[in-house]
């Protein structure tokens, strides 16, 4: 079983996790966000098995830990959007469009 310490530690990590990826991100780097979900599912576990009166001290930094994981979604969603823009833009538009 997890202790309030741990969690916390934890959740330290993930939120200088999520920090990186979104610095990433809005340098138009192209990231895996595979082991960031392991590591939320990871301290969501984590959170689950503390007495609910433990886990109810960690609301606040859950939430702002929350708000940035929106904006790294929001961010990773824009980035796919140009992507896909600038791929529409190099496919060729229909017959005869071609150079030959």
């Amino acid at each position: 079983m997890s202790t309030l310490t741990e969690v916390e530690q934890s959740i330290t990590e993930l939120a200088e996790l999520v920090s990186q990826a979104r610095g990433l991100v809005g340098s138009s780097e192209s990231i895996d966000l595979n082991g960031l979900t392991a590591r939320t599912q990871g301290v969501c576990e984590r959170i689950a098995e503390l007495e609910p009166e433990l886990a109810r001290r960690l609301e606040s930094r859950l939430a702002n830990l929350i708000v940035e994981l929106d904006e790294l979604a929001s961010q990773v969603g824009a980035q796919h959007s140009e992507l896909s823009e600038l791929l529409n833009e190099l496919e060729p538009q229909g017959p005869g469009s071609g150079d030959g």
